[in-house]
C-alpha cells in the first residue's frame, strides 16, 4: 500500500513497532488501543493487513493472554508523543483514555481542580477527567 506521496505505508508498521489500533467493534467503535505489530498478514494476497497484539485487551477465553488479531493497516496509527498536562477549553476536541483505550470526544465543561467533563460521540457518555 502506498500513500499519495509514494511512501510505502507498510514501512511504518514493521514487526515490533508500537502502534495504536482503531477498534471497529460496536461497543468500542472509534477507540484507539495501544499495541505492537506482530507480523505481516499470513495471507500475502492481503498485503494491507498485519497481525497486532493489544497491550490492554485480553483474549476472552484466556484472560491472561493478550488479544492478537489481523487488522487493516488503515486501522493503525503511530503512537502519539508524550504530552505534559495542558489546559483545555469548552469545545476542544480531545482523546481521553477510558476503559483501556483512547476515545474521541470534546470538552463539554471545565470543572475545578484541572478536571474536564468530556462528551464521547460514539457512546454519548459524559465523563469527568483530571488532567
Amino acid at each position: 500500500m502506498t500513500s499519495p506521496n509514494g511512501v510505502c505505508i507498510a514501512h511504518y508498521f514493521k514487526r515490533g513497532v508500537d502502534i495504536e489500533i482503531c477498534c471497529d467493534d460496536d461497543g468500542s467503535y472509534g477507540s484507539w488501543y495501544a499495541g505492537t505489530v506482530v507480523c505481516p498478514s499470513e495471507n500475502k494476497r492481503m498485503s494491507s493487513k498485519v497481525v497486532v497484539e493489544y497491550k490492554t485487551l485480553m483474549e476472552r477465553q484466556k484472560r491472561s493472554k493478550r488479544l492478537r488479531e489481523e487488522v487493516e493497516m488503515l486501522q493503525l496509527r503511530p503512537c502519539p508523543p508524550v504530552e505534559n498536562c495542558r489546559s483545555f477549553k469548552i469545545g476542544d476536541n480531545v482523546d481521553a483514555c477510558y476503559r483501556g483505550g483512547w476515545r474521541e470526544g470534546f470538552v463539554r465543561d471545565v470543572l475545578e481542580d484541572d478536571q474536564y467533563l468530556v462528551f464521547f460521540h460514539g457512546s454519548r457518555e459524559k465523563i469527568a477527567f483530571k488532567c
